[in-house]
């Protein structure tokens, strides 16, 4: 974290405020195309696998915590606390 906002200081002392608005946004687009990539290459192994999508262990945990208010979700016929779809 440190050395983040010492980036920003140094960009925001030698560009402005165009350039500290310019690397935060790359920055966005970076972590956007990174995450994009991963759910796009997930997506290709899951397709290739027969389309089977494999849950991990802790969503069955969390389905079975009964922490009103719940919420129902129809497509996927799960069933959890709002409090754990809010974070």
């Amino acid at each position: 974290m440190w050395v983040g906002i010492q980036i920003q200081e140094w960009i925001l002392s030698k560009w402005g405020q165009a350039g500290s608005n310019l690397y935060v946004s790359v920055s966005f687009v970076v972590i956007l195309v990174v995450v994009g990539g991963y759910v796009f290459y997930d997506a290709m192994k899951t397709g290739k696998s027969g389309g089977e999508d494999k849950a991990f262990p802790s969503g069955f945990v969390l389905q079975s915590i009964n922490l009103p208010p719940m919420i129902h979700f129809k497509t996927a016929n799960v069933r959890i606390s709002m409090w754990f779809t809010i974070p």
